[in-house]
């Protein structure tokens, strides 16, 4: 070794000596304290992205599910909207009375009652499919009972089965509305006072102005196009067939009080009375017949914000 080398290289020792004790001395970093604030750095390589990468897989299937859930809103739109829309109003038409168990027949008057109901019937049937929105029976679209056509075992089973036959068709179609065609009397002899036209319904609240409110569009439609007095909206109960579950005192007409039962509204047109003078003479012309089924469902149309097709 060069003996002039010497000292340097000794002065050389020295100072990296002096170096690496004062790293020693240095403070102490502790990582386990930072691991425990956030995480260690191969975590951050580790974890981190992963994290990031979760997080924008589950942005994405959160967004996919959204979009799903949107698309499948926006899908169903359609499907929602036709059901929201309004089906079709079940109307039964019936003509009171037949030929076969329950005939109303007047010789004296020269009409026989059922008969009378069963064209008026007709032409309100005719009217009344001419519109939109309304699907439209007839309980009797011939002369017989029901009772007849269904072979129902109704005779032995109720007071009135003929009527019963006919409000149960009705229960069948599921309708929503019931409406009865009649003519009236009093006497049963010509030149009675009594006149005019009235409309029956039941005196239940929950049909009860409904049924009115329909009831004075039907006087008022008649009362433009028939020469007759129209008497009003009117209601007649018969304590003697108990109570509705309400503790309403049941109509007296089963026509009515059926169709409430099966939880429906029924109504009575009386269009004219057969005994009247006037009346009679306004009930021996067909036209006007057909008049009065016009003006019925042309009410039933009104009530019901019915448009013609």
């Amino acid at each position: 070794m060069n003996k002039k080398l010497l000292p340097f290289m000794l002065a050389l020792i020295i100072v990296s000596f002096s170096v690496l004790a004062g790293c020693n001395n240095m403070p102490f970093i502790n990582n386990s304290a930072t691991e425990s604030e956030t995480p260690s750095a191969s975590s951050k390589k580790e974890t981190v992205p992963s994290t990031a990468k979760t997080h924008k897989k589950s942005s994405k299937k959160t967004e996919k599910t959204k979009s799903k859930k949107t698309k499948k809103t926006t899908k169903s739109e359609p499907d929602s909207k036709s059901e929201n829309k309004r089906k079709d109003i079940v109307v039964v038409l019936d003509a009171g009375h037949d030929s076969t168990t329950h005939t109303r027949n007047h010789p004296n008057l020269g009409v026989n009652e059922q008969d009378l109901n069963f064209k008026i019937v007709k032409a309100a049937y005719d009217r009344l499919t001419e519109y939109k929105g309304v699907t439209v029976y007839r309980s009797r679209p011939d002369g017989t009972c029901p009772i007849v056509k269904y072979n129902c075992s109704y005779v032995k089973k109720y007071p009135e089965p003929c009527i019963r036959a006919r409000t149960d068709f009705a229960e069948r179609k599921k309708a929503d509305l019931f409406v009865s065609f009649h003519c009236n009397a009093s006497s049963g002899n010509l030149g009675a006072s009594a006149n005019g036209t009235e409309v029956y319904v039941s005196k239940h609240p929950k049909y009860y102005t409904a049924c009115k409110n329909l009831g004075n569009i039907i006087l008022d439609k008649i009362d433009s196009s028939v020469d007759v007095q129209t008497k009003g909206v009117l209601t007649r109960s018969k304590p003697e067939k108990g109570h509705y579950p309400n503790g309403t005192v049941k109509d007296f007409y089963y026509l009515i009080s059926n169709n409430i039962d099966n939880g429906r509204p029924g109504i009575i047109i009386e269009h004219a009375y057969m005994d009247n003078s006037h009346d009679n003479a306004i009930l021996k012309n067909d036209a006007n017949l057909k008049k009065f089924g016009i003006a019925d469902a042309d009410a039933i149309a009104e009530y019901y914000g019915l448009s013609l097709k």
